[in-house]
């Protein structure tokens, strides 16, 4: 089942109406195994109802466009996204005072405004592919279709498969307890117009300092630096002579073995391969799009599929890396460590910080200016460079 908000608003609005119509047990015939499952979660402070048809998959689109888009909407109701995305509108019904007045006066139009609702949702998903998208998702990481909206229970389930496939004995997922961390590293902006901003981001930050420090649960050692933090490492203040060979040191001190890969950075090295395998063949097949004599409709429409499939599978393999910190950082997933996530955002503050200062640092030296700051502006991992002197 999919549509825009069904889950919170369509799904419960079939089962409610038919309990009210057809009886308290018919809506239960909407499930293969005659089971549905009334639940409630907390949004925005308030409980919302929505219902578990078991046997059947609901993937609301507006979680999808959330989920997936790694965009910011003032609005996220359908009409904004259709504008945003496709270029239309929802059919207006301003001239009736509600839905029901509608649907009392003007039944062909309540007809039409809900056939235009439901082309918007399948037109969004021929332009962007996000059930696809969760699709490929699932089956990278061996879950059902909505376990994509998460972290742990995908991210549980590649670890598992691998460690089954080493053939080690996975452990047992014991509750933990969570104590705040810190985060990304953001940097008050410069307010102001500036000229020439050039943005420098880091490349899968979070999952590269993973495989840089071999961060995992096996090679973690108890022993850790004292008197480490990101801004003793900026000043090079400290001690590197009390790490020891062979070992990794993260920015809260914590150590981790270097004589052989975990297995957690093992399978990001992995993914990560195979999305830059990927993502080549995809930028290959968009030249080929280019070129293309457009009079070939089937060739044209061929190339678009296949552009498609690729890009899907290199955001797949995107997210699934991105998302992994995620959940190394909630106390539910079975590999949760605090140190391990907290070495991950600090050597990422780290990461950020050091390019900021050789930025700074280049720029007074060509531009012959004393420890003026030329990065107007960080965000976890990309710093804002002012470039209009050197212009």
């Amino acid at each position: 089942i999919t549509g825009w908000n069904t889950r919170f608003f369509d799904t419960p609005y079939i089962i409610n109406r038919a309990m009210k119509v057809l009886g308290p047990e018919s809506y239960k015939q909407l499930s293969p195994w005659n089971r549905v499952e009334e639940r409630f979660v907390k949004v925005n402070g308030k409980d919302k109802q929505f219902y578990d048809i078991v046997g059947v998959t609901e993937l609301d689109y507006m979680e999808l466009y959330k989920k997936f888009t790694y965009t910011a909407q003032e609005s996220y109701k359908l009409d904004h996204i259709a504008h945003v995305e496709l270029g239309e509108r929802k059919i207006s019904y301003d001239e009736y005072k509600d839905l029901q007045n509608l649907y009392d006066e003007n039944p062909q139009k309540f007809g039409d405004y809900n056939i235009k609702d439901t082309n918007i949702v399948y037109r969004l998903e021929d332009k962007m592919g996000l059930i696809n998208l969760a699709m490929t998702l699932a089956y990278r990481g061996g879950v059902n279709y909505t376990d994509t909206l998460g972290t742990t229970a995908i991210w549980d389930a590649i670890i598992y498969r691998d460690l089954c496939d080493r053939g080690i004995v996975v452990q047992p997922n014991e509750e933990k307890v969570k104590s705040d961390f810190a985060g990304g590293y953001v940097k008050t902006p410069h307010v102001g117009m500036h000229d020439w901003i050039v943005s420098f981001d880091l490349n899968s930050l979070y999952p590269h300092i993973i495989m840089q420090c071999n961060m995992s649960p096996e090679t973690i050692i108890d022993d850790v630096v004292n008197n480490v933090n990101v801004d003793r490492c900026l000043s090079r203040q400290v001690d590197m002579s009390k790490v020891p060979d062979n070992y990794a040191m993260a920015a809260n001190g914590t150590l981790y073995r270097k004589d052989r890969q975990g297995v957690i950075p093992s399978i990001i090295e992995g993914i990560y391969a195979e999305r830059k395998a990927t993502k080549k063949l995809m930028l290959k097949a968009e030249q080929e799009l280019v070129n293309v004599d457009k009079s070939d409709k089937k060739l044209v429409y061929q190339i678009e599929k296949q552009v498609s499939t690729l890009n899907n599978q290199q955001m797949a393999a995107k997210i699934l890396m991105n998302s992994l910190y995620g959940a190394m950082g909630n106390r539910w997933f079975r590999h949760f460590d605090l140190r391990m996530a907290e070495g991950i955002t600090l050597t990422g503050q780290l990461a950020i910080r050091w390019s900021e200062k050789t930025f700074n640092e280049f720029m007074n030296k060509v531009v012959r200016t004393k420890d003026k700051d030329y990065v107007v502006a960080i965000d976890t991992d990309s710093n804002y460079v002012k470039f209009g002197p050197l212009v």
